[in-house]
């Protein structure tokens, strides 16, 4: 089931199969059963949608997180960042997406500090307000 639901997808091709492709990818490597997983179309999956992900941190953070699992690394990581960093509120926190006034939230931050985490292994230039 879940096999066939992350090819389901993968073949969509678009960021609403983002979740799905992470929560498949994920299941599979937690039950061990990695080798069902079609790592090399993941990876085309992820490589063709993340241009399009930088509207909303959720879809940065799937891209970023399934790429965790892989292991991999997003094509453009300094978008990644730039993105990131313009989700952050001046209160503190992160927002789902840049908006000046942009209200942080609990998942939101979460989403962002796991990628800053990913790209930079907790090593982020300068400081952002949590």
């Amino acid at each position: 089931m879940v096999r066939k639901e992350l090819e389901e997808a993968l073949n969509a091709n678009d960021l609403s199969g983002l979740a799905t492709v992470f929560y498949g990818t994920a299941i599979l490597k937690l039950t061990g059963k990695e080798s069902l997983l079609p790592r090399k179309d993941v990876l085309l999956f992820l490589q063709e949608v993340e241009p399009l992900a930088l509207s909303y941190l959720e879809y940065c953070y799937y891209l970023t997180a399934t790429h965790s699992l892989l292991p991999g690394k997003p094509n453009h990581p300094e978008k990644l960042l730039s993105f990131v960093k313009k989700c952050a509120c001046r209160q503190g926190g992160f927002a789902r997406f840049p908006h000046p006034c942009g209200l942080p939230t609990l998942i939101a931050t979460y989403q962002a500090t796991f990628i800053l985490s990913f790209l930079f292994n907790s090593k982020t230039e300068g400081t952002i307000l949590v």
